[in-house]
C-alpha cells in the first residue's frame, strides 16, 4: 500500500499555472486597452490628414480665385478627395450593413495608414453612440456639410472662371465665403479633437481601474486555487490506491506485446509497400514483408538467403550509387529515403521509394536498419508527362511571346519599307529609263517587295498562319535568292549553281520558300566565313519509286522537285545533329544568331508538305536536302504582270492626310502634290480631329493610319463621322490580319489599304472613293 504525496514541486507548479492565468488576464485587458487607445490615436492621425487636406484645398481655391490656373482646380478637387473618402467610408459605417471592403478602400483612399483601419472600423462600430465618441462623430458629420459647402464654392468659382464672368466683386464674396467657411472647419476640428481626447483620456482612466480590479481579484483567486489543490491533493493522498500484483502487471504487459506482436505481422503481411530489417555491417535480411514478390519479383525467402539482394536488383547504371551509400550507411549517415531505379526478376524496370531509419544499440552504434519500400513508378511516369506538358507550356510561352516582339518590330519596319518603297518609286519617275540607276531602283523595289511579304508573314507568325500557296516555279526564286547573296558574301566563297529551269512547279508560298533559301545559304556562308570554300545548290525534278529516296525514305511515289544545298564548311557535330531544328539551339557565338532559322524552315517544309533532311560531318561541310512535290502543269497558273495605272489619275481635291510618322507624312505629300491634290498633314490624331472639327468643310478626303497613339485610325474615323457623315476615308494599316472590308464598312470607312503602300496603288484608290463620293 502506497500513499499518493504531492510533492512541494507540484504545489508550486500548480501555484505558477494560476498565476500565469492572471497574467494572461492582465494582458489581455492591456491588448484590448492598447487597442482602443491606438483606434483613438489613429482617428487623431486621420483627422490630421483631413485638416491638412482641408487647408490645401481651402489654400487652392483661394489661389485659384485669384489666377485662374486650372492647376490649382485640380489641386482643391485632389485635396478634397482625402476629405471625401473619409466621408464616404463614414457613411458606409453608417449603414444598415456595413461593407468592409469599401470601408477599407475608402479610408485607404482618404490617406490612412492601412495597419490603422481595421481598429477605425471596429471602434467606430462600437463606441460611435457612446459619449465623447458621438460628440466626435457629430462634429466629424458638420464638417463634411461645411466640406461640401466648400466644394460648390469651388464649383461656382470655377463656372465663373471658364465663363470669364468673374469680376473683383465677385472675387470678393467668394473669398468672403471661404474665410467662413474656413473658421466653421477650425472650429469643428478644434471640438473633434477635443472629444476625442477626452474619449482617450477616459478610456486611460477606465482601463486603469478595470486592471487595478482585477489584479486584486487575480491575487484573491491565486490565493483560493493554491489552497483548493493542495485540499484536493490531501484528499487524494487520504485514499489509499492498492497496487496491482506485480506477476500480473507482467502477464498483462506480454499478452499486449503478443498482441501487439500479431498486429504488427498481420499489417506488414498485407501492406503492399515491402517492410524489411536487414542487419550491419553484413547486410543480412532479417526480415522481408510478403509484397517483396509485388515489388522486387523475388520471394521473402530469397532475401534471406542472399545478403544485400538489392545491390543485384538496382539498375546497372546505379551500382556506383548503391557503393557510394552502403559506405556513408556503415559510417552511420543515411538520408531519410533513397528513390532509385530497379530491374525486376522479370526484367521490367520500375522506380522505387526507400524509407530507412537506423536501430542503435547501447553505445549509439547502427547494428541495423529498418525500412519501407514504395513503387513509384506510376508516380515518376506521371512526374515525367508533367515535366514534358509544362515543358511544352512554356515553349508555346516563348513562341506567343516570339510572336508578340515579332508582331512590334514588323510594324515599325512596314513604316520603314513604307519610306523606302515610296521614295524609290518618286525616284524612279524622275530618271530615264535609258540610265542605269532605273535598273537599279528596279532591284530596290523588287527587294522591298519581298520584305514587304516577310513582313507580312512574320505579322502572320503568332496566328500559325501558313501563307498564300499557290502554284511557283521554284529556279525563279533560287536564281532571285542567289542574285541577292552574291552581293553580300566574301570573295572566299565561291557560289556554284546546278538549277534546272525545267524542273516544274511546287505549291507554296514564294515569300516562304525564297526564306527558306537565303536562311540555309546564310548558314552555310556563316560555317565558311573563316576559310572560304564552296556553296553549291542544285535543283531539279526526280521520281520516286516503290523503294522511295535514301534520304527520304518516308516519301510516297510520285514526282518531287529536289532542292539541294550544301557546303564545305566546319560541318554539324554528331551530338547536335538531332536538336538543329529546335527553337533556340544554336552553335554560333553571341551575336551571331539566336537559334531560330533552322526552327523555321523546318515549320515552312512541314507546313507544305514537304520534306528536310542533313547529311554533315564535323570538319567536312554540311548537306541539306529538300523535296517538295511536284504540281502538274495543267495545275500552274499563269504569272500575270502588275498593272499598271496611268499618271492621269490625278485630282485637285483638298485632302487631310494623318499619319504618325514624319517620314511617311514627308512621302506622301510629295506623291499627292505630284498628283495635283492639296494636302494638310499632321501627325498626331488629335490635333487632326482639332482641325477636322473646326474646318470640316475643308476637305474632300481624309486618309489616315491605323497604329497612333492615344487615338487609332478607327477612333478618328469614328469622330470625324460623327461631326460630317459624307466625308470619305481611307484607312491604311500594316496589320491586314486586324482589318477588312467588312469592318471598315460597318464603321463608314471607305476602303483600306495595307502598307506600305505603293504610289499607283494609291493613286487609284484614291480615284476610285472620289468618284463613288461624287456618284
Amino acid at each position: 500500500m502506497k500513499t499518493f504525496i504531492l510533492r512541494p514541486k507540484v504545489k508550486l507548479n500548480l501555484a505558477i499555472i494560476v498565476i500565469l492565468c492572471v497574467i494572461s488576464g492582465l494582458f489581455f485587458l492591456g491588448y484590448t486597452g492598447f487597442n482602443l487607445l491606438s483606434g483613438l490615436r489613429a482617428y487623431v492621425a486621420g483627422e490630421g490628414l483631413w485638416a491638412k487636406a482641408q487647408k490645401e484645398s481651402t489654400y487652392q481655391l483661394i489661389q485659384y480665385a485669384f489666377t485662374g490656373d486650372t492647376v490649382r482646380y485640380q489641386a482643391f478637387l485632389d485635396a478634397l478627395q482625402v476629405i471625401q473618402s473619409d466621408r464616404a467610408a463614414r457613411l458606409e459605417l453608417d449603414s444598415d450593413n456595413p461593407d468592409n471592403k469599401i470601408v477599407y478602400e475608402e479610408f485607404i483612399k482618404g490617406g490612412n495608414h492601412p495597419q490603422d483601419i481595421p481598429i477605425l472600423i471596429k471602434l467606430y462600430k462600437r463606441f460611435k453612440n457612446i459619449g465623447y465618441m458621438r460628440k466626435a462623430i457629430e462634429q466629424w458629420k458638420i464638417a463634411d456639410r461645411l466640406i461640401m459647402d466648400l466644394k460648390k464654392v469651388g464649383e461656382d468659382i470655377h463656372n465663373h472662371i471658364v465663363t470669364n464672368s468673374m469680376d473683383n466683386h465677385q472675387r470678393v464674396q467668394f473669398l468672403s465665403k471661404i474665410d467662413v467657411l474656413q473658421q466653421q472647419l477650425n472650429e469643428a476640428e478644434v471640438l473633434f479633437s477635443y472629444n476625442i481626447t477626452l474619449a482617450s483620456q477616459w478610456a486611460a482612466h477606465t482601463l486603469c481601474i478595470i486592471i487595478l480590479i482585477f489584479s486584486a481579484a487575480g491575487g484573491i483567486i491565486c490565493f483560493i486555487m493554491i489552497r483548493l489543490i493542495a485540499g484536493i491533493i490531501r484528499e487524494l493522498n487520504d485514499k489509499n490506491i492498492k497496487l496491482i500484483d506485480q506477476a500480473e502487471t507482467e502477464r498483462a504487459i506480454r499478452e499486449e506485446l503478443k498482441q501487439s506482436e500479431e498486429r504488427f505481422r498481420r499489417l506488414a503481411e498485407n501492406a503492399p509497400d515491402v517492410i524489411y530489417r536487414m542487419t550491419l555491417p553484413e547486410g543480412h535480411y532479417e526480415y522481408v514483408s510478403p509484397a517483396s514478390k509485388d515489388v522486387f519479383g523475388y520471394l521473402p525467402e530469397e532475401f534471406y538467403e542472399q545478403p544485400l539482394l538489392i545491390q543485384k536488383i538496382m539498375h546497372p547504371d546505379w551500382h556506383d550509387y548503391f557503393a557510394t551509400q552502403w559506405d556513408n550507411l556503415l559510417a552511420g549517415k543515411m538520408p531519410p529515403f533513397y528513390e532509385y531505379p530497379i530491374i525486376t526478376k522479370s526484367g521490367e524496370e520500375r522506380w522505387i521509394n526507400q524509407r530507412n531509419v537506423f536501430i542503435r544499440d547501447n553505445e549509439e552504434t547502427p547494428v541495423a536498419i529498418e525500412g519501407i519500400v514504395t513503387d513509384i513508378t506510376e508516380q515518376k511516369n506521371w512526374e515525367q508527362e508533367k515535366e514534358h506538358l509544362a515543358s511544352e507550356l512554356r515553349q508555346a510561352h516563348k513562341m506567343e511571346a516570339i510572336g508578340t516582339l515579332a508582331g512590334g518590330i514588323a510594324h515599325d519596319f512596314n513604316n520603314i519599307l513604307s519610306a523606302v518603297i515610296g521614295f524609290s518609286e518618286l525616284v524612279r519617275r524622275e530618271i530615264s529609263e535609258i540610265l542605269p540607276a532605273r535598273e537599279y531602283i528596279d532591284e530596290v523595289l523588287k527587294a522591298s517587295s519581298r520584305a514587304q511579304e516577310i513582313v507580312r508573314q512574320i505579322m502572320s507568325f503568332n496566328r500559325r498562319s501558313t501563307g498564300l500557296q499557290f502554284p511557283i516555279q521554284v529556279h525563279n526564286i533560287a536564281e532571285e535568292a542567289l542574285k541577292l547573296l552574291r552581293a553580300s558574301i566574301p570573295a572566299t566563297i565561291e557560289i556554284q549553281e546546278k538549277i534546272d529551269p525545267n524542273c516544274g512547279s511546287i505549291m507554296a508560298d514564294p515569300t516562304q520558300i525564297h526564306q527558306v533559301i537565303m536562311n540555309l545559304c546564310s548558314n552555310a556562308i556563316q560555317a565558311m566565313e573563316e576559310k572560304g570554300g564552296v556553296l553549291q545548290i542544285t535543283l531539279d525534278s526526280i521520281e520516286i519509286h516503290e523503294n522511295g529516296s535514301e534520304t527520304a525514305p518516308e516519301l510516297k511515289v510520285g514526282s518531287y522537285v529536289r532542292m539541294i544545298i550544301s557546303d564545305t564548311g566546319s560541318g554539324i557535330a554528331p551530338n547536335d545533329i538531332e536538336r538543329i531544328y529546335d527553337p533556340y539551339f544554336t552553335t554560333k557565338e553571341t551575336g551571331k544568331g539566336i537559334g531560330m532559322g533552322l526552327a523555321v524552315v523546318h515549320g515552312i517544309i512541314n507546313s507544305i508538305d514537304g520534306t528536310i533532311s542533313v547529311d554533315s560531318q564535323k570538319g567536312q561541310g554540311t548537306k541539306f536536302i529538300l523535296y517538295f512535290r511536284l504540281v502538274e502543269p495543267e495545275e500552274t497558273q499563269k504569272t500575270t504582270k502588275m498593272e499598271v495605272f496611268p499618271d492621269e489619275l490625278k485630282g485637285i481635291e483638298n485632302i487631310l492626310f494623318v499619319d504618325d510618322e514624319d517620314s511617311i507624312v514627308n512621302l506622301n505629300e510629295k506623291r499627292l502634290k505630284q498628283l495635283g491634290y492639296k494636302v494638310t498633314s499632321k501627325t498626331l490624331s488629335a490635333d487632326a480631329l482639332d482641325l477636322f472639327c473646326s474646318e470640316s468643310d475643308k476637305f474632300d478626303l481624309v486618309i489616315t493610319d491605323q497604329t497612333m497613339p492615344m487615338m487609332t485610325g478607327e477612333q478618328l474615323a469614328k469622330e470625324m463621322l460623327k461631326i460630317r457623315p459624307d466625308i470619305p476615308i481611307i484607312l491604311c494599316t500594316g496589320n491586314s490580319f486586324a482589318i477588312n472590308d467588312e469592318k471598315v464598312r460597318e464603321i463608314g470607312i471607305k476602303a483600306f489599304m495595307v502598307k506600305p503602300v505603293k504610289h499607283d496603288e494609291l493613286a487609284k484608290t484614291i480615284r476610285q472613293v472620289l468618284n463613288e463620293t461624287v456618284e
